[in-house]
């Protein structure tokens, strides 16, 4: 397939597709501003406690790393300078998604103009990419792009392996695009490069050395922690990792069927060529693979993005393919019609201009109403705040929003935070955090795992909860204390009996 571009024609295509890609950015975190997910929040108290001086911990004084992406919290803490943590994460997400469509834009600059368009807009309404606003993995996913950019240019294997190092720290799994790209390097110059090696250590052995120092390894606590709910099935009834994924990605079955018939086409008529494009399809293959392999819980959408992004880049590619076996119904003297390269594919760009709507329809019908649950844990969180000791304890299984905003210390009933607790979770004593006498126990209505009420917790410890803490407020729904824009979400605060909620503020008047 032949493309041929007016002179100057690709420069221009390239900055309007910038100035788009920077208006949707912020049109979209606009609508979104307020649908940070809980996680986004755990990055959120670890750059406050930086800032504070207090290190890199999510409770004061307990020096565990339950932070993923270690430049994620950095990048956070550095906004946080600026403007609060909610606003840090909403403009921090802005800014990733804006340079990863110009990113991607850069990646198809050799596209014709009409797929570049459809891919880089595509690319930045996303719909997993705005279901994961304030975590890790848009900009993980940026700094892949800027691999496969860098790889490119065969003189800088150094450029090439920092950013991969960089990437790790944004995202460990990225270490399975260092591979690719290395790999990618070996194939292509016939020789291995150490240069590239040395250069991706640079970043992270420094970090390893320090976690292994501070918290005993290098490993985060989280992967543990999830590993366990993993083996104790709590995901079974979502399916595989890759499954569940080919079920959360907006239309990924039509852009698999339309990648495996383009390339299968380009093969025929060898049409194909090697892109650096193609190293982010590799990432985002290999990446579900290896995470369905292991059995990574699926319950964390957010895994999905890299799977999302190949899933649309290799729609794409393939139709790419088809669209030289397509002809238009009529042609035309018009300049912008020839402009189009080749103008066959402008009949190509004009149907598939309804797959584009699609696409951003679903990122807005799917995920506006998507974390309801944000608003019940903000005003849960600042009643808690609102009280004269600092010094009590809040259990919980969400625990961002709870801990950014209350200020307290936190008990993760799921134990993303404590390393201890997890011998007592993989024996499935999901009720082991009772021990720890928490003040405040938030419960969802219904009951999540591990609170009081779900069907596995263990009667003694539900009786001894029951005996022990009273309702003192709900959250949402129909219930005392109603949130407007809740939705059906509900959680209820309970207080540890007698001492642990003040006289002074009145409790529900709501029955469990």
């Amino acid at each position: 397939m032949t493309i041929e571009v007016l002179p100057g024609s690709e420069d221009r295509v390239g900055r309007r597709l910038d100035l788009a890609v920077v208006a949707l950015s912020l049109l979209l975190g606009w609508l979104y501003r307020d649908r940070v997910v809980d996680d986004g929040f755990i990055y959120a108290r670890y750059a406050e406690n930086i800032l504070q001086g207090h290190g890199f911990v999510f409770n004061r004084g307990d020096p565990v790393n339950a932070s993923t992406s270690i430049l994620w919290t950095f990048v956070v803490a550095a906004l946080m300078l600026l403007m609060p943590g909610d606003r840090a994460l909403i403009i921090g997400h802005v800014i990733v998604v804006a340079l990863l469509g110009a990113a991607i834009s850069r990646l198809l600059r050799h596209q014709p103009p009409w797929l570049r368009t459809l891919l880089v807009i595509a690319s930045v309404s996303n719909v997993m990419v705005w279901k994961s606003v304030g975590l890790d993995a848009p900009l993980a996913m940026l700094l892949c792009a800027w691999v496969c950019a860098s790889w490119e240019r065969q003189d800088r294997p150094e450029r090439t392996g920092f950013l991969i190092g960089m990437a790790v720290l944004a995202r460990p799994d990225a270490v399975l695009m260092g591979g690719i790209a290395w790999m990618a390097d070996l194939i292509r110059s016939r020789r291995p490069s150490i240069r590239m090696i040395l250069a991706a250590a640079l970043p992270v052995v420094p970090w390893l050395a320090y976690a292994t120092w501070k918290f005993g390894s290098p490993v985060p606590s989280t992967l543990a922690a999830k590993t366990a709910q993993s083996r104790l099935s709590w995901w079974s009834n979502h399916g595989s990792f890759l499954s569940a994924a080919m079920r959360d990605v907006p239309l990924s079955w039509v852009l698999l069927v339309v990648g495996f018939a383009g390339i299968v086409y380009g093969w025929r008529n060898r049409s194909i060529r090697p892109q650096p494009v193609h190293l982010l399809v590799a990432y985002g293959t290999m990446q579900a693979l290896a995470y369905t392999a292991i059995g990574a819980p699926v319950g964390y959408f957010w895994y999905f993005v890299p799977l999302a992004f190949a899933l649309l880049l290799w729609g794409g590619l393939g139709l790419e393919q088809l669209a030289a076996a397509w002809e238009p119904p009529f042609t035309s003297k018009s300049r912008f019609w020839q402009s189009l390269p080749p103008a066959r594919v402008a009949w190509c760009f004009a149907i598939l201009g309804s797959f584009e709507v699609v696409w951003a329809a679903a990122s807005f019908a799917w995920t506006h109403p998507f974390y309801r649950c944000s608003a019940v844990y903000r005003s849960a969180a600042k009643m808690v705040a609102g009280l004269e000791a600092k010094d009590r304890t809040l259990a919980a299984t969400e625990i961002g929003y709870l801990g950014y905003y209350s200020q307290v210390r936190i008990v993760d009933i799921h134990g993303l935070i404590h390393p201890d607790s997890l011998k007592e979770i993989r024996a499935g004593h999901n009720w082991w955090w009772l021990a720890t006498n928490p003040d405040l126990v938030l419960v969802h209505e219904p009951p999540w795992f591990g609170e009081p009420g779900y069907a596995e917790f263990d009667p003694a410890a539900e009786r001894r909860f029951r005996d022990g803490y009273e309702l003192v407020a709900t959250f949402g729904g129909r219930g005392a204390g109603k949130v407007k824009g809740a939705g059906a979400a509900v959680v209820q605060l309970w207080a540890r009996r007698p001492s642990a909620w003040p006289a002074s503020i009145p409790k529900a008047e709501a029955a469990p």
